[in-house]
C-alpha cells in the first residue's frame, strides 16, 4: 500500500528538531528502552489550511488502533507508539493524501507487546479512508467526520466501528471486509450510505442500524462461519433475502413469502432496509430497538 520511495515521518521529525519544520510537524522520543524492547513514540500533525479533502491510507499490524474526529485546525493528528527493533514507522502526505501505519513484525523467538496507533482526523473535509489492519483492538468513531466513502479491513481482530452523530454529507460506499474477527458497528443509519457491503470469514458480525435513517439502505452481507445480529428500530422496513440452505433467521414481526423475509409494517414504513444474506452455516438473530436518532 506504501510508497518506500515516500520520506518516513521520523525523517521529518530530526528537520523539525533542527529548526525546519512546516506544516507537517513530527517529534519521535525514546519511551522506555529495555533489551527486550525499543520503545518509541512518534506524534504528527499537519495544521488545516484551507483543504476541501483529504484520503488517508492506513495500514496497522498489531496492537491498538483508535481513529476519531480531531479539531478543526488540525487536517490531521497522530500519536504512534512502536517497538523501533521489530517495526518501521511510515507515513507520508502530498497532495491530500495521508499514508500512515507501521511495517515489520515478529522477530523469530520473541513475543512482542503490541503498540498503538491514535489518529484524529478534520471534521471540515471530505474523506476518503481505506483501514487496514490484522490482530488490533480498533475502536473506530467516524460519528460527525464527513466521510464520503470507507473501506475498512480487518484479520483476527476485535472492531468497534461507531457513527454517533450523523454523516453531513452522502457516502458513496461503505465497505467492512472482515476476517476471523468480531466486529460491532454502532449507528450506520447515521452513515448517510445508500449501500453498504460486508463480507466476514469466521466470527460474530452485529450491524446496528439506530440513529437518522435519511433514505433507504442496500445492505449486502457474505459470510461463512459465525453469527449475524441486525439491531433494526421499530417502524423501519425490512425485506432479507436469504441465500444459504443452513443459516437460519430469527426474529420477531418477520412475514416468509417464499424466499424472502418481510416485517410487518414493511409496505407502508417510510425508511426501508434491503439485507442481501449470503450465509453458509450462520445464525442470523434480527434485534428491534428502540431508535435513538443521535445513534
Amino acid at each position: 500500500m506504501f510508497d518506500r520511495r515516500r520520506p518516513l515521518a521520523l525523517a521529518c521529525a530530526v528537520a523539525v528538531l533542527a529548526g525546519c519544520g512546516g506544516p507537517d510537524e513530527a517529534v519521535a522520543s525514546h519511551a522506555n528502552r529495555s533489551a527486550r524492547q525499543d520503545w518509541q513514540t512518534m506524534s504528527l500533525s499537519r495544521r488545516a489550511a484551507g483543504e476541501e479533502r483529504l484520503a488517508v491510507e492506513l495500514e496497522y499490524g498489531a496492537g491498538k488502533l483508535t481513529v476519531a474526529p480531531g479539531s478543526s485546525d488540525q487536517l490531521y493528528q497522530a500519536r504512534m507508539r512502536y517497538d523501533a527493533s521489530a517495526f518501521e514507522p511510515v507515513t507520508s502526505y502530498s497532495d491530500g493524501r495521508l499514508q500512515i501505519g507501521v511495517e515489520g513484525g515478529q522477530i523469530r523467538g520473541r513475543k512482542l507487546e503490541a503498540g498503538s496507533l491514535d489518529l484524529q482526523l478534520s471534521p471540515d473535509v471530505a474523506l476518503d479512508l481505506e483501514l487496514a489492519f490484522g490482530a488490533a483492538e480498533a475502536d473506530i468513531e467516524l460519528g460527525g467526520l464527513r466521510i464520503e466513502s470507507l473501506e475498512l479491513s480487518t484479520g483476527a481482530s476485535r472492531t468497534s466501528l461507531a457513527f454517533s452523530e450523523p454523516n453531513p454529507i452522502a457516502a458513496n460506499t461503505l465497505t467492512l471486509q472482515v476476517g476471523a474477527a468480531q466486529l460491532t458497528a454502532k449507528g450506520l443509519a447515521n452513515a448517510n450510505a445508500r449501500q453498504i457491503s460486508v463480507e466476514g470469514g469466521v466470527g460474530d458480525i452485529e450491524l446496528d442500524f439506530t440513529g437518522t435513517l435519511s433514505n433507504d439502505i442496500d445492505v449486502s452481507v457474505e459470510m461463512g462461519l459465525g453469527r449475524l445480529v441486525l439491531r433494526i428500530p421499530r417502524g423501519v422496513g425490512v425485506r432479507i433475502d436469504k441465500d444459504g440452505l443452513l443459516a437460519a433467521v430469527k426474529g420477531e414481526g418477520l412475514v416468509q413469502r417464499g424466499d424472502v423475509y418481510y416485517s410487518a409494517e414493511y409496505d407502508s414504513a417510510e425508511r426501508r432496509l434491503h439485507f442481501d444474506i449470503d450465509a453458509a452455516f450462520n445464525a442470523i438473530d434480527i434485534v428491534w430497538v428502540d431508535n435513538n436518532p443521535a445513534g
